[in-house]
């Protein structure tokens, strides 16, 4: 089964939710995965591997937080575009960083990792050590290189199924459990489910 990037965004922000994100930080994160799976990276992947991490809900530091970093990035007139930062999943910082960059391009690295981005953009060269499973230390430095555009993809393929799974587990924690007095007042299909 394949998932439409909006059914996708829609889990993510669940899924946030559910692993104890705030609200607006689970919407954030819903951003970030949908930028990245239009572009064919792992943001499905990260944020099941960061909310994984993150452990019991409301267990999340905020420091270390790639969703809360990057909203900071993109909501700070001040940032220069230049800095080292440690944080958990580092592709999930991607599509904040794109969204301030202006003229120049910019690399992020971590641990081996390459990322170029523009604005709007990325261009990563190897992707399979993308994900990492700790804390990681990037830097951030701007580059004279250009991107170029890549094809914008719009469904989740099958191989990310199992970061699905996970984050469909975090979103099961923001459900109302069912009652008799919920499925009276109108939930589900009531006491006479005649479909």
């Amino acid at each position: 089964m394949t998932w439409s990037l909006g059914e996708t965004q829609d889990l993510a922000t669940r899924a946030s939710k559910g692993a104890g994100l705030p609200w607006g930080l689970a919407e954030e994160a819903s951003f970030a995965v949908k930028w990245l799976e239009q572009r064919d990276l792992p943001g499905v992947e990260a944020l099941a591997k960061y909310l994984e991490a993150i452990g019991q809900p409301n267990d999340y530091h905020a420091g270390f937080c790639p969703i809360g970093n990057g909203s900071w990035i993109s909501d700070s007139s001040s940032w220069l575009g230049s800095f080292p930062l440690e944080v958990r999943q580092p592709v999930l910082l991607v599509p904040f960083i794109a969204q301030v960059i202006k003229q120049n391009s910019l690399v992020l690295s971590w641990s081996g990792n390459r990322v170029l981005l523009s604005a709007n953009d990325a261009t990563i060269a190897d992707q399979s050590a993308l994900i990492g499973q700790s804390i990681e230390h990037c830097e951030m430095t701007v580059s004279p290189e250009a991107t170029k555009e890549t094809p914008r993809r719009e469904r989740i393929p099958e191989d990310r199924q199992e970061s699905i799974n996970i984050l469909l587990e975090f979103a099961q924690r923001t459900y109302a459990p069912a009652s008799e007095m919920s499925r009276l007042m109108g939930a589900g299909a009531g006491v006479n489910d005649n479909d």
